[in-house]
């Protein structure tokens, strides 16, 4: 999905024609979004076989609800126990499970804008780069590898918890 992405990407940088500028643009950002939703759905798949089929919105309620509960639960168990190391991952995993729930929200808007609102522009006026209301595409195009980060954090910890 992110090698599709990063070709419209490109094909959005080198089209002359504004219509099909924008088009390719959005589909950019839309496919960024995707690949890092199905990261993301697939590494909580992991942790719970129900979460491989979550929708969209889905995700950051179940990771600010039973993802950080867990974590928490497993960190309080983990400081009783005094083992540090645990304490330090889940401390880790539930900064993880902010970021990605923020970095979720903020990709599913963004694809929302460059789906279902063409009334507001892809900005070209960046020169290499291009933006969707704030969201530059470089960003967007970093969202894959920082969900993969992210939930390898959730994950590593999770393991742990649940042993």
């Amino acid at each position: 999905m992110e090698i599709v992405a990063q070709h419209l990407q490109q094909e959005a940088l080198h089209r002359t024609n504004a219509m099909e500028r924008d088009y390719f643009g959005r589909s950019a950002f839309n496919r960024y979004y995707y690949a890092t939703f199905l990261q993301v759905k697939t590494g909580l798949g992991g942790l719970r076989v129900e979460w491989s089929t979550m929708a969209h919105a889905g995700i950051p309620e179940v990771l600010r609800g039973t993802v950080q509960r867990e974590l928490k639960q497993g960190r309080t168990r983990a400081q009783r126990a005094s083992d540090q190391e645990v304490v330090a991952l889940c401390s880790r995993a539930l900064a993880a499970v902010a970021d990605l729930a923020k970095l979720m929200e903020k990709g599913y808007a963004t694809r929302v804008t460059a789906d279902y609102h063409p009334e507001i522009p892809v900005d070209f006026s960046g020169g290499q780069s291009f933006k969707l209301n704030t969201i530059g595409v470089d960003d967007a195009r970093a969202w894959p590898n920082r969900a993969q980060v992210l939930v390898g954090a959730i994950t590593s910890a999770w393991k742990q918890v649940n042993a």
